[in-house]
C-alpha cells in the first residue's frame, strides 16, 4: 500500500516537472481527496507542493495560495510557501510584495531543488525590472 502511494507521489512530482499542470492538480487532489487519512504528514505536505506549483503553472494565483496555506499547516516553515507566494505575487503584478517574498526566500533558504531556485530568480528579477520600468 504504501510503495502504491509513494508511486502516485512521484508520479504526480513528474507530471509538475513535465509541465502537465492539469494532471498533477489532479492526480494530487484525487490523492489527497482519497487517501488523505492513510498519507504520512511528508507525503501531504509534498502533494500539497504539488498542487500549489501546478496551481501556478495554471496561472491559478488564488488557489495556488490556498493549497500553501494548506501546506503550512502541515509543514510550517517549508520553503515552498513563500515561494509559492512569491510567484503568485508577480502573477498577480504585485511586484513589490513578489520581489521582497523572492529575495526573501533566495537569500534565507537553500532548501529549494534547483530548478525552483531558477523560477523564483526569474520572477524576482522579472519583478524588480518592472518595478523600475513602472513601479508597483
Amino acid at each position: 500500500k504504501r510503495e502504491c502511494v509513494e508511486g502516485f507521489e512521484l508520479l504526480c512530482e513528474l507530471y509538475l516537472k513535465a509541465g502537465q499542470y492539469d494532471t498533477a492538480k489532479s492526480h494530487a487532489a484525487c490523492l489527497l481527496s482519497k487517501c488523505r487519512e492513510h498519507l504520512q504528514p511528508r507525503t501531504i505536505g509534498n502533494l500539497f507542493v504539488v498542487l500549489s506549483c501546478a496551481c501556478v503553472g495554471l496561472g491559478q494565483a488564488s488557489e495556488a495560495l490556498e493549497n500553501a496555506a494548506a501546506l503550512e499547516a502541515v509543514a510550517p516553515r517549508n520553503p515552498f510557501v513563500v515561494y509559492v507566494q512569491a510567484l503568485c505575487a508577480h502573477l498577480q503584478t504585485h511586484y513589490n510584495r513578489a520581489a521582497d517574498l523572492g529575495q526573501q526566500v533566495l537569500s534565507h533558504s537553500r532548501d529549494l531543488p534547483v530548478d525552483a531556485r531558477h523560477e523564483l530568480m526569474l520572477a524576482t528579477a522579472s519583478s524588480l525590472s518592472k518595478l523600475s520600468r513602472y513601479g508597483e
